[in-house]
């Protein structure tokens, strides 16, 4: 592995001078500057999603054929997330999720200059790739700043960068298509100028774990773990990592499985609202917006609070809670489906997204809690893995051949499925976290 993305080694148990204090600054400066970064990732990520009205009025594509398009990034991301994620354990983070932000600028700005459906699909699949440089650093980050009995609220605060990135969308789409003559391309070109210059920021600000800068361990500094421990888990192999904490762990394989069907309500809903407001429902471009506006934006509070209340009402116990949002997220598709009235929709669309994204942090929150330090973003990117290559990909794929060949009311049929197997699926999980 080059020196450049190496994670940096350090003595664990310095004795530094004002500890606290410099714990609290760095802490600060690595969060902030993930959830600045990958806020950024998530514009150059969801921008297709405005554009798919676009590419079907104007270019004259099918829903298969637009959701063809955007299937290649899920594939990618979640087989990148999980290799992305083992390579990520080795290296330091600044460097790594630096390059994937300047990568992805240059991917959506070449993506908004190509003519054909072939290049549009090549392109956003390579962006999946470059996509997956974004979690594990940040994932890997959380782990070693971060104890164990706070992760839970810190993370969930973390896992509202991408509603942050996704709510400035619906403004980049007005302000990209203006800047760039009307063009839709506008979508592609501003988000990949703004992701260049956040992936040289993030190598300036980041940092790679606390004792490359002279300071214990979190686990040492909270108490949590003996300086031994600390060292005892630095020297595995992928190989062995692989082995011993993902395929023989039966708590992380029940995560991963319903991951794919949370993944395939949190996407199914979220990238055609746009769709089936504009083309079934009649109303403009703008009013989709703001309705996929309101999705991201009730996630915010939803996910800190559902975060704080699994830490300090759970004790750390995710899954009842997981299982909870999701029923009511059934609950709330069915009212979606079933009402005409735009106010009872909007409501409907934003206690979705207030529900939905603690499970999709909360499953990644859970493989995080039991991965030991040197396997964290593997076990994080396994249940990417299942996350993406099968949910987000069917939720492309699936949903544009079911709106082609059936209606959208078998497309609703399966979003509540969907959320009802992840429920299942979690059973094996119930009691994962009870000892922490």
């Amino acid at each position: 592995m080059s020196n450049f993305f190496k994670s940096i080694g350090g003595v664990v148990g310095v004795d530094t001078k004002n500890v606290d204090k410099e714990y609290t600054r760095y802490k600060w400066q690595v969060f902030i500057t993930i959830f600045v970064g990958y806020a950024i990732f998530y514009i150059t990520r969801k921008n297709l999603s405005f554009a798919k009205p676009y590419l079907i009025e104007q270019l004259g594509y099918t829903k298969l054929q637009v959701g063809a398009i955007a299937a290649g990034m899920p594939l990618a991301y979640g087989l990148g997330k999980f290799i992305m994620g083992g390579v990520s354990d080795k290296s330091n983070p600044r460097y790594f999720m630096g390059l994937g932000l300047i990568l992805a600028g240059i991917v959506n700005i070449i993506f908004g200059s190509v003519h054909s459906i072939l290049a549009f699909t090549v392109l956003w699949t390579i962006n999946g790739w470059v996509q997956s440089m974004g979690w594990p650093p940040c994932g890997k980050t959380m782990k070693v700043w971060f104890s164990d009995n706070e992760r839970g609220t810190w993370m969930s605060v973390w896992n509202t960068a991408h509603n942050v990135g996704a709510m400035m969308i619906p403004a980049i789409v007005i302000l990209g298509v203006g800047m760039f003559s009307g063009s839709w391309r506008g979508l592609f070109f501003l988000p990949g100028i703004i992701s260049i210059i956040a992936g040289i920021l993030t190598m300036v600000f980041l940092r790679d774990k606390p004792e490359s800068l002279g300071l214990p361990s979190v686990r040492e500094y909270h108490g949590e773990v003996l300086k031994e421990d600390v060292k005892v888990i630095s020297k595995r192999s992928s190989k062995q990592i692989f082995v011993e904490d993902i395929l023989k762990n039966k708590v992380l394989w029940s995560l991963a499985l319903s991951n794919a069907f949370v993944y395939f309500l949190r996407y199914g809903t979220l990238d055609w609202i746009s769709v089936y407001l504009v083309q079934y429902k009649g109303i403009n471009i703008k009013e989709a917006g703001f309705s996929f506006f309101m999705f991201e934006f009730a996630a915010i509070p939803g996910t800190i609070l559902l975060g704080w209340i699994s830490d300090k009402v759970f004790k750390g116990r995710r899954t009842p809670l997981i299982m909870l949002c999701l029923l009511l997220s059934a609950v709330l598709v069915t009212t979606y489906w079933m009402t005409d009235n735009m106010v009872i929709i909007n409501i409907a669309i934003s206690l979705i997204g207030a529900l939905i994204y603690f499970p999709v942090a909360a499953i990644g929150i859970a493989a995080v809690d039991i991965a030991k330090d040197d396997s964290a973003g593997m076990s994080a990117g396994w249940t990417g893995l299942f996350g993406y290559f099968v949910g987000a990909t069917g939720a492309e794929l699936g949903v544009g051949y079911v709106l082609d060949n059936y209606s959208w009311n078998v497309y609703f049929i399966m979003l509540i499925a969907s959320a009802i197997i992840a429920m299942v699926l979690l059973i094996p999980a119930w009691n994962s976290g009870k000892d922490r």
